[in-house]
């Protein structure tokens, strides 16, 4: 029994062997950590299937010649980097069936014992031309792959380790075969960044971490003039004419719980991921503020005094190219931690040269313009309305008549301080009779906010000459 029961088990272990090995697929154990390496192959093969021109591949990578329909075997790899979130610089955006351009810094011509592994991308010629597919496994005999536009659909398939060749189902023998391969420098997946930051409300330029060479000029975040005002790009900061340089200057507004609004202060457009979309490689674009989710941005400390920047859909602010020069389109990315995610904020403080170009009156508010010799922003003050100037009892501009004054003292308005004043001072402060706006304030002689009897002997002192009136002016 025992014998019988070790030989089932050898054939079941046996049997779990032989199928692994048949799939030509490695899936990661659960709980390991997944790689770069081991998402663009997992994403791929979740892809298995999808065909039709054009696609989701071909729009991710844009337009070519004013349509979206042509090969996309290229643009399948480059779509799959995307959703992993593998920066341009280890995999460059591409859609030709040539390893160079992924720009990838190791290619290698195909031999028998080449080392070529899982997430490797291979180039291969057949008797239509070239193609490029993407190593899904490999064994001691075969190498698997997950290739794009095969019959224009995402197809699996296996070529022979000894020649290269593939033994592509509906075609003849020896079709097509391996002849180059390419090996990206994939790194680990990074941790989405926790640390916030939240810079004060107001005025900032952005620009991108990357200096080509030694280059001592940044590349600025930037309103592009072109398409119909639509992109947001990054430059050289050469645009120096007021009409141009304020593109570059951004109003940051704090809106709660750490997600911003970023405007630009010449147009009053705000910054938004196009259409809502939460897919990496969403355009971003300026359109009017509504502060809606996709207007929204956050924070995070990237170190050195840089920072990463989140839109509210889920994605990070990421330059498209994958060599950073300038004029490059600004879109969404996974995060990555990679030059193109990191930015550095430049807090503006307006330097500014002023002039009255409307005059305060007694009738109008004025105005006074203020230019900044910096970002050349032209902002307007109010200038609060002017007293009136009276001249023979008229104001000379509006021509309304001067109000009288009211003479401290004088409670009964006949112009002079008298006895009677004093009387009608303390029959008010005795509750014996009453007195209008004016008579009180005239009566309160001292000050103190009410009437007394003090406030009558102070008045009837005043009518004998004893008290100077002109101290309670």
């Amino acid at each position: 029994m025992k014998r019988f029961i070790k030989n089932v088990l050898c054939v079941t272990l046996a049997l779990l062997i032989v199928s692994a090995g048949f799939t030509g697929f490695y899936f990661s154990a659960e709980g390991k950590a997944e790689s770069q390496r081991d998402a663009i192959v997992r994403i791929a093969l979740a892809e298995e299937g999808v065909s039709g021109c054009p696609n989701k591949y071909t729009y991710a990578y844009g337009e070519i010649g004013g349509t979206y329909n042509w090969g996309w075997c290229a643009a399948f790899v480059y779509w799959c980097s995307q959703q992993a979130g593998i920066p341009h610089s280890i995999i460059a955006r591409n859609s030709e069936p040539y390893l160079e351009g992924f720009k990838l810094k190791n290619c290698y011509d195909y031999s028998a014992d080449a080392d070529i592994q899982k997430g490797d991308i291979l180039y291969m010629e057949n008797n239509n031309g070239a193609h490029i597919g993407l190593v899904a496994d490999v064994d001691d005999e075969f190498i698997y792959t997950v290739e794009g536009n095969v019959k224009n659909t995402v197809t699996r398939y296996r070529y022979r380790r000894a020649d290269g060749y593939s033994d592509w189902s509906g075609y003849g023998e020896n079709w097509q075969r391996i002849v180059r391969y390419g090996v990206p420098a994939y790194e680990d997946m990074k941790d989405e960044p926790v640390a916030e930051l939240r810079p004060a409300d107001g005025i900032y330029k952005i620009t991108s971490s990357y200096r080509e060479g030694d280059r001592e000029d940044f590349d600025y975040v930037n309103f592009s003039k072109d398409d119909n005002n639509v992109h947001v790009r990054t430059n050289l900061d050469g645009l120096r004419d007021s009409e141009r340089v304020r593109c570059q200057y951004f109003k940051f507004t704090h809106i709660s719980d750490g997600w911003y609004t970023i405007t630009n202060i010449g147009t009053g457009n705000a910054m938004e991921v196009a259409d809502g979309g939460t897919a990496p490689g969403t355009n971003i674009q300026h359109s009017a503020l509504t502060k809606n989710d996709s207007q929204l941005f956050k924070f995070y400390d990237a170190g050195d005094g840089f920072c990463y920047i989140k839109s509210k859909l889920g994605c990070f602010v990421d330059i498209q190219s994958e060599d950073y020069t300038g004029t490059d389109n600004v879109w969404t990315y996974r995060f990555n931690g990679s030059p193109s995610q990191k930015w550095l904020l430049h807090s503006h403080e307006h330097t500014n040269t002023s002039e009255v170009t409307k005059k305060a009156s007694c009738t109008e508010k004025g105005l006074i313009t203020h230019f900044c010799s910096g970002c050349r922003l032209t902002y307007t003050e109010e200038i609060p309305v002017s007293e009136h100037t009276f001249t023979g009892g008229k104001c000379t501009v509006c021509g309304i008549e001067a109000p009288e004054k009211i003479m401290p003292g004088d409670v009964d308005g006949d112009k002079k301080i008298t006895a009677s004043d004093a009387r009608i001072a303390l029959r008010n402060a005795v509750g014996l009779e009453k007195l209008d706006e004016a008579a009180e304030k005239s009566a309160d002689v001292d000050k103190d906010g009410k009437i007394t009897a003090g406030d009558a002997r102070l008045i009837l002192r005043a009518s004998v000459g004893l008290e100077d009136p002109e101290k309670w002016l």
